[in-house]
């Protein structure tokens, strides 16, 4: 259970953390964004229900405190309802998801596509962000990022992963 994770404090020190980019970078290069507003426990049961998955934990609990975030990491976006009914960057991470598995890069990182459901993706961005929802019991959970074909990292959980996103952006904001 994800009893350790404070999204609100998680959500609002990227936010913070963006902001203070939004400041130094002058080009614009990083779209200042806030995350959606959370989602219901039945909205998000609903979503499951139509997916026919059942998400971790982690990924739950963050989605019941924001649905999705738009240029979350760059251009990339995090997914939440909108993405799950197919708008937004959804056809992006299908079509990203589809080569990677032909490439066999999935094949490589011993996944299977129908284990996975992406969690982030975005036009004009190679990063796809996977969440592993069945298969291995021992990787459920799993946040895999993948940028062009090549892993970038695996993270244990969705809360590891939220966490090296925010080091992500404090590293190009020292940068700046």
């Amino acid at each position: 259970m994800d009893n350790v994770t404070d999204w609100p404090a998680m959500i609002g020190y990227l936010l913070i953390v963006k902001n203070e980019i939004d400041q130094r970078d002058l080009e614009k290069l990083q779209e200042y964004t806030a995350p959606r507003q959370k989602v219901s426990e039945e909205v998000l049961r609903g979503a499951e229900s139509s997916l026919n998955v059942q998400f971790p934990v982690e990924y739950r609990n963050f989605l019941l405190h924001a649905d999705g975030w738009k240029s979350f990491y760059w251009n990339t976006d995090l997914f939440g309802m909108l993405e799950f009914s197919g708008e937004g960057a959804a056809h992006v991470a299908t079509e990203g998801l589809g080569v990677y598995e032909a490439e066999g890069v999935l094949e490589d990182l011993k996944l299977e596509g129908h284990d996975l459901i992406p969690i982030g993706a975005g036009i004009g961005s190679e990063n796809l962000f996977l969440l592993v929802v069945s298969g291995d019991a021992e990787k459920v959970g799993t946040v895999i990022w993948i940028d062009g074909g090549d892993e970038i990292e695996t993270f244990r959980g969705f809360d590891e992963f939220f966490a090296a996103i925010i080091e992500e952006h404090k590293s190009y904001l020292e940068e700046l």
